[in-house]
This record gives C-alpha cells, sequence and structure tokens, in this order.
C-alpha cells in the first residue's frame, strides 16, 4: 500500500537466485480487471471457479489456490526487467526449475 492505493508485487525466483517480478496496483475497476486478466486468470488451478477477492491480503490468503509457472520469460526494459510471458504445463526437453539436476 502507498500513497496511490494498493497494489501487489509477485516475485518469481530462478534456481540460481535470481529474480524477476510483476506489480499491480489495484485501486481503480480498470487496474483490478488488468489483474485479473493478466494474472489471476492464467494462474487459477481451476478456470471455472472464480478466485474471490476484494484486496491484496484476500489474494495472499488463497495462494494455495493459484499455480506457479514452469518458465517465466522476461526481457530487459530500461532498467529492469519486464515479464512477457509465462508457460503452464510446459512438457519438453528443458529441465523445469523445479525438477532435480540429473
Amino acid at each position: 500500500h502507498d500513497e496511490k492505493g494498493e497494489w501487489l508485487k509477485i516475485t518469481y525466483y530462478d534456481e540460481d537466485g535470481a529474480d524477476v517480478s510483476e506489480r499491480f496496483r489495484l485501486q481503480t475497476p480498470a487496474q483490478r480487471t488488468a489483474f485479473e486478466q493478466l494474472f489471476i486468470r492464467p494462474h487459477t488451478r481451476t478456470p471455472g471457479i472464480p478466485l474471490r477477492w476484494i484486496t491484496a491480503a484476500d489474494i495472499l490468503a488463497q495462494q494455495a489456490l493459484l499455480r506457479h509457472p514452469d518458465f517465466v520469460v522476461a526481457r530487459m526494459k530500461g532498467q529492469y526487467w519486464q515479464v512477457r510471458e509465462k508457460v503452464f504445463d510446459y512438457e519438453g526437453r528443458f529441465r523445469r526449475a523445479h525438477e532435480l539436476r540429473g
């Protein structure tokens, strides 16, 4: 929470400890809709059942209902990394971050 209202920061870490994050403001109806479209919809474990929330604390309390991406693709934009794509349910030749090295 800051002078512009409530916001939520989501941080993704790789196996080497590097991180990239997304921030979503939750003040206006347009910001809340953008958060629903860009974060809630792809991360929900149960697509047919809407996640009920009013505040960022409600989202944190329901973390177990959200899934993490297998890969996060980010691009440097100015001095910061910007998340470009999140890959869920990956099946391919690359090892996912949570899988042990062989």
